[in-house]
């Protein structure tokens, strides 16, 4: 199932994440929002953003602002690109619902 990205406007943005547990998914991703259509694929060079995969997992889940992980230093790169990750992302609530 895809990722609930909101679909608005058009960019590119290169995440670069590291991953000392699971290698595969170190390197940079770009993510490219075109017409509604995310795509995101493995690319090389530099990147606009930077963060552990703890730090991208909590950011795209939502129990962690991309302003509260600047703040914190848990990622670096452009405020431009804080911006358009922020505007990606769903605001949402994230809960835990277990029901025994």
């Amino acid at each position: 199932e895809e990722y609930p990205f909101v679909k608005q406007g058009n960019g590119s943005l290169k995440l670069k994440v590291t991953d000392r547990y699971a290698p595969w998914n170190e390197g940079v991703w770009v993510c490219t929002l075109t017409d509604g259509n995310m795509e995101v694929e493995k690319t090389t060079g530099g990147a606009d953003i930077e963060m552990d995969i703890r730090t991208l997992s909590a950011v795209v889940l939502g129990s962690l602002s991309v302003e509260k992980a600047a703040f914190m230093n848990k990622l670096s790169g452009a405020s431009d690109s804080f911006t358009l990750l922020t505007n990606w992302l769903p605001k949402n609530n994230p809960a835990f619902l277990d029901f025994f």
